[in-house]
């Protein structure tokens, strides 16, 4: 399995983009200028389909930047009646009726949507899935099957386009998740499979979640396709560390998922919103050195203690003549950068160093927090977390077992 893990993707961090991070993204892309030596080396990008119905020059730049854009239909919101009250009922891929697990309307919804993607400019189709398609193992293998025929027959039409699975998963559905896997990997028609679990926290997660999530994933690598674990990149570190190809997530937010809020969020509100609620949302900041975003205010409190600012002064491109402006743009910028370096330096290593290398990270991680977080507290401000370190210690520590070895 060593061949399959290296550089698949890039190495191994996808950014996830929505329409506040895109400035950000866009800028971290490139290009570079007289001050900026380094390449940003980024070869896909999901992106929010949304985005790019409001945005038809999105596919233009991307492929001026040599980045393959991976359209995120969001399948997986159709199997959800609620669904049609929201904006996501009106977009003109969206189905007539919600997913019911007949072979007419599978394969119907996978034309549409891949012709979809399509239009869109996705360089990289994805396969939708549906967690309801998990209810039983024939039910997972007839989905895929049915799946696989509708690609099948797309393919037949003259688009030649490499796809990627998106597989559902949740708990007490390992058994149909991998059976779904197996008939994606015997079909050969998929270049990897991108597994979403129904809700994803990787900085919140309790240790024996993060093992069973890891563990299943492995499983399904171990059939020979490369696994994309669907909103991990903010414990991409340790998951890359313990085998898993590769990780997305949004640079400095959309780092966790959740089905069930995310169908609720997207409707309508009654009463409507008071105006004291209708602030943006804070500005946050990926920071790699500490292993996790910091707000704004936290970040000035950071700034406000000379021994704090120096173990996590940036010299990085996008803060190097502009300390002093936290703006969503620059903030975005910062995260893409800091989580792409993360993943580069840590492919460049062997995989039988990975492990270690990781773990002595995040204990370094964890003691510089115990040196910032006075001057957070003297600030008034919320502290750094540290126990999600833990977690991903722990869970490295059983690095050997997750793979099946003793």
């Amino acid at each position: 399995m060593e061949g399959i893990q290296d550089q698949v993707w890039g190495h191994g961090f996808i950014p996830r983009m929505s329409g506040r991070s895109r400035p950000g993204i866009m800028q971290a892309l490139g290009p570079r200028d007289l001050f900026t030596k380094s390449e940003l080396s980024i070869p896909y990008m999901i992106v929010d389909a949304h985005l790019t119905l409001e945005d038809s020059d999105l596919q233009v730049s991307f492929r001026d930047r040599n980045v393959s854009m991976i359209v995120d239909t969001q399948a997986w919101r159709y199997s959800d009646p609620r669904t049609w009250n929201s904006k996501w009922g009106n977009v003109p891929y969206a189905p007539r009726s919600p997913f019911n697990g007949h072979r007419t309307w599978v394969h119907d919804y996978i034309i549409s949507d891949l012709s979809a993607q399509i239009r869109m400019g996705s360089g990289y189709l994805m396969l939708p899935g549906w967690f309801t398609s998990l209810e039983s193992v024939k039910l997972a293998r007839d989905v895929t099957t049915w799946t696989l025929e509708a690609f099948e027959e797309f393919r037949r039409k003259g688009v030649l386009a490499p796809a990627i699975a998106w597989l559902p998963a949740r708990g007490g559905s390992a058994d149909a998740s991998l059976a779904s896997a197996e008939a994606y990997a015997e079909s050969g028609a998929v270049r990897g499979i991108y597994v979403q679990w129904a809700r994803a926290n990787g900085l919140h997660d309790p240790v024996d979640q993060l093992k069973r999530s890891a563990r299943l994933m492995l499983q399904i690598q171990n059939l020979g396709l490369p696994v994309i674990a669907g909103h991990f990149g903010s414990i991409g570190l340790a998951m890359r560390a313990v085998g898993i190809a590769a990780a997305d997530c949004g640079p400095c937010e959309g780092q966790s998922f959740d089905a069930s809020d995310s169908i609720r969020a997207a409707l309508p509100r009654t009463p409507p919103v008071s105006s004291s609620t209708g602030k943006g949302l804070p500005v946050r900041m990926w920071v790699r050195e500490l292993g996790q975003t910091v707000t704004a205010r936290q970040m000035a409190a950071i700034r406000g203690s000379r021994t704090a600012l120096a173990e996590v002064y940036c010299r990085r491109a996008c803060h190097r003549f502009r300390l002093g402006r936290d703006t969503v743009s620059v903030a975005v910028h910062h995260s893409t950068l800091s989580l792409y370096e993360e993943a580069r330096q840590q492919s460049a290593l062997p995989i039988s160093m990975r492990v270690d290398a990781a773990a002595r990270s995040l204990r370094e991680t964890k003691t510089r927090i115990e040196l910032i977080n006075p001057a957070l507290t003297n600030a008034k401000q919320q502290a750094l977390r540290q126990d999600h370190l833990d977690v991903q210690l722990a869970l490295l520590a059983e690095a050997r077992t997750l793979h099946g070895v003793a």
